[in-house]
Parts: structure tokens; sequence; C-alpha cells
């Protein structure tokens, strides 16, 4: 019993702690969540130079990457890489294609440009979706022809 008053009188004798509030953090958690947040000086310049990278790649696919989203105005066709014919996207108009390899049809009409019908074996060309805008291309590889959208005036 006696020691159990003893014990009572000591803790009653030492100061007694304040306990943080809940929310509030202590002197030593502050320290820390300090560094924890302090960049070295070789961290700052790898941040500076990944984001420059990040921004130059950004503007960079902004001016490149919209090639392909201008309307064309003429269907520039190939044959054996040799210039056959500019046609006009704003005709209504189907043209015979004839080559020593075989025949093709091509059909413009609606400001788009689609090949209608080839006599070629594997009919990539006939499958292919209708083309409209710039440096949009079919090709039918059996018999070279080549039908490329371009923005200018017929040659």
């Amino acid at each position: 019993m006696e020691k159990k008053k003893e014990k009572i009188e000591k803790a009653e004798q030492e100061p007694k702690r304040e306990k943080p509030k809940k929310f509030e953090k202590t002197e030593k958690a502050k320290k820390k969540s300090r560094k924890q947040f302090a960049f070295s000086a070789e961290t700052k310049r790898d941040l500076t130079l990944f984001f420059g990278l990040l921004l130059i790649s950004l503007f960079l696919f902004l001016l490149l990457g919209r090639k392909g989203e201008v309307a064309g105005e003429v269907a520039l066709v190939k044959i054996d890489g040799k210039v056959y014919g500019t046609f006009s996207l704003a005709l209504q108009k189907e043209i015979l294609l004839e080559t020593a390899k075989g025949k093709n049809v091509l059909l413009i009409s609606s400001g788009k440009v689609q090949m209608k019908e080839a006599d070629c074996p594997d009919q990539y060309c006939v499958k292919h979706a209708p083309i409209s805008m710039e440096e949009e291309q079919i090709v039918c590889l059996p018999h070279r022809v080549v039908v490329q959208i371009r923005r200018g005036k017929k040659e």
C-alpha cells in the first residue's frame, strides 16, 4: 500500500506535459516535413530539364501534328511513279485507270475519293476507306497506282 502512495505522490510532483492538439504538429514533425519538400539543386535542374523537354515536345506535336487535318482540293493520281493526272474533289466523276498490269476504277464524289473497283488479287485498295484530307493516299501495289490528296491547283 505504501508503494502505491509513493507512486501517486511522485506522479503528482512531476510537471504535467501538455499533449499536442489533434491536428497540431510538433516542432520535430514540422522540421521533418520541411525536409521532405526541400529539393536539392540537382533535383531542381532535373525537374527544369524534364518540364522544358515536355514543353518543347508538346509544341512540336501541336505544330507538326496538324498535317492531315486540312481538307484537300485535288486528287493526284500516279501510275508507275509518273503523274497520270490531277482531279478536283469538287467533281462527281468515275475515272478508269488502265495499266499494263490491270485496271482500277476511281470514284470522286462529295469531296472524297475511293477506289471503286480493281482487278488486283488482294483488293486492299478497294477496301480502303474514302480519303479527303491532305496527304492521305490509297495505294494499289499490284497495279502500281497511287492516289494522293493534295491542297492546291491542278497541275
